[in-house]
């Protein structure tokens, strides 16, 4: 029987071990010492290994501890041998140049909020799908641009301006709405400007425009043609009168604060010659003369009346001093007075500042009254008295009223009169303590004839006892 070569060379390896940790003793103390264990084996083994008789193995000894898993068990693998080529591909060894990352790392605490467990109560989404038809619009078959890139080199300064540091702009938008153009009013150069009441005579219309269209609900026609402006200033309520003799169908519109239909306060668009008068506010006025068709324009005369209804709070009066030893009269036949006698004068230039219809207290026809120019005198009686004042006009149609604080005003008429055509002019009053105000006026419907206005003579007597 072969003893394995495996066998001996365990054998041998036990016995050194063995004798290396006895040391000499364990062959006994007369055993002679040696360092080499000869160990005698066969010059081969079973399975033809040559054995190492080398010098000594000087190797440490092996002092893990002995495997004690248990036997692996597992069959051995008798597949087919794997036919896949060896992979020769070079091992790569570029150096990684990448910087590290040197981020810190993220310290943010985790979310630990509770997950959302409630179902979704949502419907679902039951739209129908779009059904938008496929495009079939042909394609572009424009060829492409091949023409050459400009080369050609900029040579354009570079801007040097300074850059704009203007703060930018704050201010809230404007959200005005905007102007749809109402029609403007005539300029300056083409209005004529009025102070005073004033006739107007032989007007035409050269050099005039067709500048405005009043179509206003006021006109029942709406003026079409050149037209000529008159413009002036209420500095308070104030009445005016205005009238034309044109002889050609011509028509009257009066705006105030400017000249758009909704500014228009008169429209006298009726068929031959037009007038109107009433009282006003305060305010800017235009007074437009022009005709119902293009054609119809031609020369015209003009009564434009500014009245003080309210009176003149400062009042251009002439002061008469009607009380006076040197003016006491003692008839034998009469009443002792006072008597003041002069002669005066009105004419066109003269302001126009009262107005008097339908006030109380004065009689007419019912006709326009105070539209003429007057004149204004004032006198002051220490008590009460009776009073008898007489105009005598020259030829025209006077108009004669008496008034107190402020004068002229027609709320403020104590008598007046108003007769025929060149007749005298009569008030009898009894009046208290104060001043008092006499208006010569003229009847305003003769103004064109020139039948208003003219000289006059003028007396007034204060009875009393005291003249005896």
């Amino acid at each position: 029987m072969r003893v394995p070569s495996r066998v001996f060379f365990v054998a041998a390896a036990a016995a050194a071990l063995f004798l290396g940790a006895c040391g000499d003793d364990a062959l006994g103390p007369n055993t002679p010492k040696t360092d080499v264990l000869e160990v005698f084996l066969p010059d081969s083994t079973a399975d033809g290994a040559v054995l190492d008789t080398s010098g000594p193995d000087t190797v440490p000894a092996d002092t893990t501890p002995a495997d004690t898993a248990p036997q692996d068990t597992t069959p051995a693998d008798t597949a087919r041998p794997d036919s896949t080529p060896a992979d020769t591909t070079p091992a790569d060894t570029t150096a990684d140049t990448t910087p590290a990352d040197t981020t810190p790392a993220d310290t943010t605490p985790a979310d630990t909020t509770p997950a959302d467990t409630r179902p979704d109560s949502t419907p679902p989404d039951t739209t129908p799908a779009a059904t938008t038809p496929p495009d079939t619009a042909p394609a572009d078959t424009t060829p492409a641009d091949t023409a050459p890139a400009d080369t050609t080199p900029d040579a354009t300064p570079a801007d040097t301006t300074p850059a704009d540091t203007t703060p930018a702009d704050t201010t809230p938008a404007d959200t005005t709405p905007a102007d749809t153009g109402p029609q403007a009013c005539p300029a300056p150069a083409d209005e004529k400007v009025v102070t005073h009441s004033t006739i107007y005579r032989q007007e035409n219309f050269s050099g005039a425009k067709n500048q405005l269209k009043f179509e206003t609900d006021l006109c029942s026609d709406t003026p079409d043609s050149v037209e000529r402006t008159y413009r002036f200033e209420l500095p308070q309520a104030m009445e005016i009168y205005a009238a034309t003799d044109c002889g050609w169908d011509c028509e009257l519109v009066l705006t105030r604060d400017g000249c758009t239909d909704a500014d228009v306060m008169t429209c006298e668009t009726s068929l031959g010659d037009e007038a109107f008068g009433q009282s006003y506010n305060a305010g800017t006025y235009r007074l437009f003369v022009e005709g119902d068709n293009p054609g119809d324009v031609a020369p015209y005369d003009l009564m434009l009346n500014l009245h003080n209804t309210g009176g003149q709070a400062n009042c251009q009066a002439q002061a008469l001093d009607v009380v006076n030893s040197n003016n006491c009269q003692d008839p034998f036949l009469g009443d002792p007075r006072y008597e003041l006698a002069l002669t005066g004068q009105t004419q066109a230039s003269d302001s126009d500042d009262f107005f008097v219809q339908d006030a109380d207290n004065c009689t007419h026809d019912g006709s326009h009254i105070g539209g003429a120019p007057d004149r204004v005198y004032s006198f002051t009686l220490p008590g009460t008295r009776d009073v008898d004042i007489t105009l005598g006009p020259d030829g025209w149609d006077a108009l004669l009223y008496v008034t107190g604080s402020p004068c002229g005003a027609k709320a403020q008429v104590k008598a007046c009169s108003d007769d025929v055509v060149g007749s005298q002019e009569n008030v009898a009053l009894t009046l208290g303590a104060g001043t008092w105000y006499i208006v010569v006026d003229g009847f305003g419907e003769e103004t064109f004839s020139g039948g208003a206005s003219g000289p006059f003579d003028l007396t007034v007597l204060v009875y009393d006892d005291a003249c005896k």
